[in-house]
């Protein structure tokens, strides 16, 4: 068995170390005998059709402006690729799934309209610890590290990943119960095949009961072995006690 992951553009969508989530996850199927490929998709190569799961990570406006471009021009293979396989996206790539996110100057660029979102510029900038409540079942608590100036918008019928319990998220305060002011905040997007989040850190190798899921996912097999001395178990839980 194995697996095949595809990062997506890692010159231009690389700021914040997110290739780490490709190596935590080849990493951690590796240590239950799955063997993983890791494909650079570079930004003059054409999408791979059959990996497993596509990984889009943070970049700046310029950057994550010209990513949008270079997708849309692959629509027919982006497309299949959203029926059929995994796409985990953080930040920059996030809000590129959406339908706008801000650019320099602040003018807002088409997303490519993927996921029912929309990402407006707000100030001051959101940079900090952040956990949040996982709305997928059996994960628990995720840890991760926000910095982004967007305000991500979901749709009324997105489910975000996770609902904030220190930090911003998206940036943006929900009350959809008219019996309560309670504010909630919440972080990222899910769906069958979309994981979303604003997360860095890398994300899966800050939680890795979430990067377990994804190779559940992917492989089917429901229960995995456990990892012995697992220093990715260690270091979530050392990141959850230090920020409460």
């Amino acid at each position: 068995m194995s697996i095949s992951i595809a990062i997506i553009y890692p010159e231009i969508l690389g700021t914040y170390g997110d290739r780490g989530n490709a190596l935590s996850l080849a990493y951690r199927a590796k240590q239950r005998g799955i063997d993983c490929e890791i494909i650079n998709v570079m930004a003059d190569d054409s999408l791979p059709q059959s990996c497993d799961i596509y990984m889009l990570g943070g970049g700046e406006d310029n950057a994550q402006t010209l990513a949008t471009s270079l997708l849309e021009k692959q629509r027919v293979t982006l497309d299949n690729i959203v029926d059929n396989s995994i796409i985990l996206a953080i930040c920059a790539g996030f809000q590129i799934l959406g339908k706008q996110f801000p650019t320099t100057g602040g003018k807002l660029n088409n997303g490519l309209d993927i996921i029912d979102v929309t990402t407006k510029r707000g100030t001051p900038r959101i940079i900090g610890e952040v956990t949040s409540q996982c709305q997928i079942p059996g994960i628990g608590r995720l840890s991760g590290f926000e910095n982004h100036g967007g305000r991500t918008i979901l749709g009324p019928n997105v489910t975000p990943l996770g609902k904030v319990h220190i930090g911003n998220g998206n940036g943006i305060g929900y009350n959809r119960d008219s019996n309560t002011s309670e504010i909630t905040y919440v972080d990222g997007y899910f769906s069958k095949n979309i994981i979303a989040s604003y997360m860095h850190g890398p994300l899966l190798a800050r939680n890795p009961k979430l990067c377990d899921y994804l190779i559940s996912k992917i492989t089917g097999i429901e229960t995995l072995s456990t990892i012995n001395d697992d220093t990715a178990d260690f270091l979530h839980r050392d990141r959850l006690k230090t920020v409460k």
